[in-house]
């Protein structure tokens, strides 16, 4: 079942984004993708407030039962999306999409920020019940409380990414702020300490998810961004199945701390070295 879940989640997410991607155009998408994000920010606050809720009253057999209603909703509400025309096209268009310099440092980008998630998923929920001592109820307000405040930058973001041509600034910055106050998380203990860390970390998240989509639909040609969207994706999985193993392994020998201090030191040094390079290579090419 575990296996199932995670094909039909890659699925919507790969084949949502890139339909999404065509459709709108290059036209402000920024403002696009990042409405495209609010939601499904209002659901990553409201899904474990909600589950949690649930969970507590009810038990686990009236969330399941909940869970395969939204999944058949989910099924009929994708009939009513507007499917763009077929297009030929060569496998060898993908290789040659991929070698492209912008294409590569995005996957390279994209890597880092994927062990980050990884790191969390492991860890940030243990950390906050065994370490901080919170119940399952704070925990949930957490992530409801992260959810809303996302949903509330992504607008402001995507606004300021149309603005802006500084192609991975946004994205590099965003992991610069989201790295620093991952390693700050370890050093938090209570739950107010907590929540403000984290609201200050996914700023830089909200920031570098969002380019990161933006990104996609502009180095990838429209016809192709199926498979290139799935690739992308593949990359971020990766990196958070593999910082996901190596956190557990991290939690059982140092504790729930190290994970988010190793993890938060290599992303920023990572991004700045990334941000260095890219302005160097920009200063070079003015010259």
């Amino acid at each position: 079942m575990v296996i199932l879940g995670g094909v039909g989640a890659a699925a919507i997410r790969v084949i949502l984004m890139s339909l999404y991607l065509k459709l709108i155009g290059p036209v402000r998408r920024g403002k696009n993708v990042a409405f495209l994000h609010l939601g499904g920010y209002l659901g990553f606050g409201l899904g474990p407030l909600a589950g949690g809720y649930i969970y507590e009253t009810y038990g686990a057999g009236l969330l399941i039962r909940g869970a395969l209603l939204l999944s058949l909703a989910l099924v009929l509400l994708t009939l009513l999306l507007q499917d763009p025309p077929p297009v030929v096209f060569s496998f060898k268009d993908y290789k040659r999409d991929v070698k492209e310099p912008n294409a590569l440092f995005l996957m390279a980008v994209v890597f880092v920020l994927g062990t980050h998630f990884g790191t969390e998923q492991t860890t940030i929920s243990l950390l906050m019940k065994d370490v901080i001592g919170m119940n399952k109820k704070e925990i949930g307000v957490v992530f409801f409380a992260l959810g809303t405040w996302m949903a509330f930058l992504v607008p402001f973001a995507g606004r300021v990414m149309d603005k802006k041509h500084r192609v991975f600034f946004l994205l590099l910055l965003g992991l610069l702020i989201s790295s620093s106050f991952q390693v700050i998380t370890a050093f938090t203990n209570t739950f107010f300490g907590l929540l403000v860390v984290r609201m200050i970390h996914t700023l830089g998240d909200t920031l570098a998810i969002l380019e990161s989509d933006v990104l996609t639909g502009h180095f990838f040609p429209a016809a192709r961004l199926g498979g290139n969207s799935g690739l992308i994706f593949c990359v971020r999985t990766s990196a958070i199945f593999i910082f996901a193993a190596f956190s557990g392994w991290l939690n059982h020998i140092w504790g729930y701390k190290m994970p988010f201090i190793i993890n938060g030191i290599m992303v920023f040094a990572f991004s700045l070295t990334a941000l260095l390079y890219r302005r160097s290579a920009a200063a070079l090419q003015v010259k």
